[in-house]
């Protein structure tokens, strides 16, 4: 039997839907302000690749 009713269902407690933006990173990066400062620089060496074979 196919059962082709549509369901409405809660996502959460309050009854309410997440709204959802399709937008993409690009769109949320160019909505950001620049930074006034510099970031610090990394105190941590990369690591060393090992050979695991």
């Amino acid at each position: 039997m196919n059962d082709t009713r549509i369901r409405h269902v809660r996502l959460f407690r309050n009854g309410r839907n997440q709204d959802t933006h399709k937008q993409g990173l690009v769109a949320l990066l160019d909505s950001w302000e620049p930074m006034d400062e510099a970031l610090p620089e990394p105190k941590d060496q990369p690591t060393v690749p090992e050979d695991m074979f």
